[in-house]
């Protein structure tokens, strides 16, 4: 039996933190990839699995107060699942494959995976058990929120009170439900790789290393096909509801468009090797990207253009065409 180290206690413990702390779930798995690197896949899968059943055992604690043992049970799977369905891709991603294909490839299989695996899961979260929960918990947070407006003695407080009224719990929870349906595999697909990349990366010798570079990112010239398809069918889901399918063209969209834009970032990172721009310049052209997606109206010219820089890469060879003049 594989000896459990601190490191291992002490990540896994970290990892369970971060799942149940709301916001920073998102890094629970950032814990479990620093574990994979520092030994190896069999003590990522005992962290795993520690991780797991130390969620299982605080959902029970939680519920325990519940009378009703139907929804009870249903709320335990319901919180159960959502790490072991990301668990379950990241311990693909990191197993040592025959061959060690590209970690990209492993991102999109695993991606492709949840989303086959993520059909019986959504068709259990509908369940009307769960919807009658979810509905009094945002009924209960619209409550609050009204409440906290009615106090306030300000006539900008009443206004917004008043508007807060028409808003019902209902409403809120189909909004959540189209937003959710139309991102679970964008978000999914930008857990394993952020978390793969963050658990990978850091500070050594004095600097940041990373284990992604732009600048050397490439996408064969095939997966323009789903990109384009996908915006059709956004497209068309815009104009007449396309149901499922509409959720899933939103879904491919999102994450080619985020692949390309790593694309476009590294070709503007190339432009600025080849025309040797000093360090200060880089960072202040980085810089200034950044702060141009938080510009309303502005950032769509950014979301929309660096992904097609990336696109247009595929007739128009930059680098090439750079060194050559």
């Amino acid at each position: 039996m594989k000896k459990i180290t601190p490191d291992i206690i002490w990540f896994t413990i970290l990892a369970t933190l971060f799942h149940q702390s709301g916001y920073l779930m998102i890094l629970f798995l950032v814990p479990l990839q620093v574990i994979r690197n520092r030994r190896d896949f069999r003590a990522l899968f005992m962290s795993s699995a520690a991780v797991l059943a130390a969620v299982l055992v605080m959902v029970i604690i939680r519920t325990g107060v519940m009378e009703d043992s139907s929804a009870r049970l249903v709320l335990i799977i319901s919180e159960v699942l959502v790490p072991a369905y990301l668990l379950a891709g990241f311990l693909y991603i990191n197993y040592d494959w025959p061959g060690n294909p590209r970690m990209l490839k492993r991102i999109l299989a695993a991606t492709a995976a949840a989303f086959i695996i993520g059909i019986p899961i959504l068709l259990f979260f509908s369940n009307q058990i769960l919807q009658d929960y979810y509905n009094e918990q945002i009924a209960f947070a619209i409550d609050l929120i009204k409440k906290t407006f009615a106090e306030a003695d300000s006539v900008e407080a009443g206004d917004m009170a008043e508007i807060i009224t028409s808003v019902t719990p209902e409403l809120v929870a189909e909004t959540m439900k189209r937003t959710a349906l139309r991102t679970y595999l964008f978000c999914y697909f930008m857990i394993l790789s952020g978390s793969w990349w963050f658990g990978g990366s850091g500070i050594r010798m004095g600097r940041w290393k990373s284990v992604f570079n732009p600048s050397k990112f490439t996408i064969p010239d095939f997966m323009v096909w789903p990109l384009i398809i996908s915006l059709l069918v956004v497209v068309v889901d815009n104009k007449f509801s396309a149901g499922f399918i509409g959720y899933t063209g939103w879904n491919i969209l999102l994450i080619m468009g985020t692949l390309y834009g790593f694309k476009g970032l590294g070709i503007i990172q190339n432009f600025m090797k080849i025309l040797k721009f000093p360090p200060p310049m880089r960072m202040l052209l980085i810089f200034t990207i950044s702060l141009l997606l938080l510009q309303p109206g502005i950032n769509y010219f950014v979301l929309i253009g660096i992904p097609l820089l990336g696109v247009s890469e595929i007739w128009i060879k930059y680098e090439k065409n750079l060194k050559e003049k």
